[in-house]
């Protein structure tokens, strides 16, 4: 994974130190792979980061989508995407860290990380086709 390219310590028992070291490999490449039979209902797919999830839940996640989408209905992916970054850093993050989104952004590149984790989201949305005539 690159994500974890430099976090040798958490894959390599050699390289590890406590509270790691116990659980090695405490991160792998593995994915968790889930299915769901696509149904006409189905709107849109969000693929993202444990910085995200670490904050929402999938239903939670779902519901925020929902929204933004039925309100804006018009919207890309990249609108969706970046309504739901916003909304879990201005309602989850922010208020856990006592800080205004103002404050947050004010942040140093590279101080940031040690607020919160980083957040990587891909909003698909499934246009189901137009039967042919």
């Amino acid at each position: 994974s690159t994500q974890s390219t430099w976090d040798a310590y958490l894959k390599i028992s050699g390289k590890s130190f406590p509270p790691y070291a116990r659980h090695c490999p405490y991160i792998t490449c593995a994915p968790i792979i889930t299915t769901h039979r696509r149904l006409s209902a189905d709107r849109f797919v969000v693929l993202a980061s444990d910085g995200l999830y670490n904050w929402m839940t999938n239903e939670e996640v779902v519901a925020i989508v929902d929204a933004f989408l039925a309100r804006s209905p018009a919207s890309s992916h990249s609108s969706a995407a970046s309504h739901l970054v916003d909304w879990v850093l201005r309602n989850k993050v922010a208020p856990a860290i006592h800080l205004s989104m103002e404050e947050l952004g004010r942040v140093p590149k590279g101080q940031r990380r040690s607020y919160h984790d980083d957040i990587t989201i891909l909003v698909v949305l499934l246009h189901t086709p137009t039967p042919s005539t």
